[in-house]
């Protein structure tokens, strides 16, 4: 299945943005602090990769904390560089770049 055709889920319960069924799933984890969310890791599987199941999680993460309002901590190594990569992010992050 092409990544375009595939949907992220916002999981609120598990604090992850999902894409993809398991056992394929990619996920993107998250803390929530307040107002405050800390992208914490990106998983895609390896026979996904570099298809952009990672940068599609990550944007659909930003646009909901964009939504509700969030500031975030991209602790992530693969989220601060989506963000570096689209600056239309970046006054997401808490205390700015």
């Amino acid at each position: 299945m092409s990544t375009q055709a595939l949907s992220v889920r916002h999981n609120e319960q598990a604090q992850r943005f999902e894409l993809g069924q398991e056992p394929q799933m990619a996920v993107l984890t998250y803390t929530r602090k307040g107002d405050l969310v800390i992208f914490n890791h990106t998983y895609v599987p390896d026979e996904f990769r570099g298809l952009g199941r990672g940068a599609k999680l990550v944007r659909a993460a930003l646009e909901e904390a964009r939504r509700l309002g969030w500031k975030v901590v991209p602790s992530c190594w693969f989220v601060a560089e989506y963000i570096d990569r689209n600056p239309e992010f970046r006054e997401l992050v808490a205390g700015g770049v």
